[in-house]
């Protein structure tokens, strides 16, 4: 529109065709044959970009997505897409001419159709451990924050930190018995997460090219475990509240010319907690490891 505004807008049309599958059995020599599955949607995506100075602008966007789902329902149904819907506002800003980058992103996220592996089998009661029968718990409402720094203050020094704040719940959903609970946070997602690392690269020594850097890694309180569900036999909270945990790396490096080493000790202090995953799937993060690497380049 002009050098300080500028508008975007765009459309993207999606078109998938899955053809049915065939199954063949070799004793009987029946054959089996399911729906094929057909998706289609318009997606649209506009942006505002506002420069008040060169340094500095405003953004705010409004992006449409397509996502087909994978896997089937009890039913053995393919699932029907998600539809999701983007809004961001933000600022971005330059400091010491253009060596440090600071950039500030607020955010809402709307997804109609959020699919999960289904606790339970067709009967409602048989627990399921099939990771390919899912199940649309209804929408889902994700707000957040983000806070991004990237920088090379000086030669050879390269930062760079981010924080996320993110609360993602369930929204709405049938409302009836098996149901999902609607304002109950999702399973497997933390509020807060940030990153931190700080490389230096040697420039003018006897040792140029040695580089040394920490890293700095945290992850919130999140749940695992199963949501809970509109009359569920349970008589009990299914959430399992997991603690946040940090971790901390230092690595070392010296290249010359072509050649280069690079050794790194992670989880320096050795923290144990877990990974979360979908249901009650959990797993231990790695403790104290240390790797080292030799490179070269031809």
């Amino acid at each position: 529109m002009n050098s300080k505004l500028n508008f975007l807008a765009g459309v993207r049309f999606s078109y998938l065709q899955n053809e049915a599958p065939t199954t063949l059995d070799l004793k009987t020599n029946a054959s089996t044959q399911t729906k094929a599955k057909y998706d289609h949607a318009f997606s649209p995506r506009f942006g505002l970009v506002y420069k008040p100075i060169s340094s500095t602008a405003v953004f705010v966007s409004y992006a449409n997505s397509f996502t087909p789902n994978n896997g089937l329902d009890v039913d053995s149904n393919a699932l029907k897409p998600s539809v999701i819907d983007q809004y961001e506002l933000g600022i971005k800003n330059d400091f010491l001419k253009g060596k440090l980058s600071v950039n500030v992103t607020a955010y809402q996220i709307r997804n109609n159709n959020y699919a999960q592996t289904s606790p339970f089998q067709k009967d409602g009661v048989t627990p399921n451990n099939n990771a390919n029968l899912k199940a649309l718990i209804g929408k889902t409402l994700s707000r957040g924050v983000e806070v991004d720094i990237a920088g090379h203050p000086m030669a050879g020094l390269d930062v760079i930190a981010g924080y996320s704040y993110n609360n993602i719940t369930i929204e709405s959903t049938s409302g009836v018995a098996g149901g999902a609970v609607e304002g109950e946070r999702l399973v497997g997602n933390p509020n807060h997460t940030a990153n931190a690392s700080v490389f230096y690269t040697l420039q003018q020594s006897a040792l140029k090219g040695l580089k040394f850097g920490v890293g700095y890694y945290y992850i919130g309180q999140r749940f695992a475990g199963w949501n809970n569900t509109i009359n569920q036999s349970q008589k009990y909270n299914r959430l399992i509240s997991v603690p946040g945990f940090s971790t901390l790396d230092l690595s070392a490096g010296y290249s010359f010319r072509r050649f280069g080493v690079m050794a790194k000790v992670s989880n320096i202090t050795n923290t144990y907690n877990y990974y979360v995953h979908e249901n009650y799937s959990i797993n231990p993060i790695p403790p104290t490891q240390f790797v080292g690497t030799v490179s070269y380049k031809f």
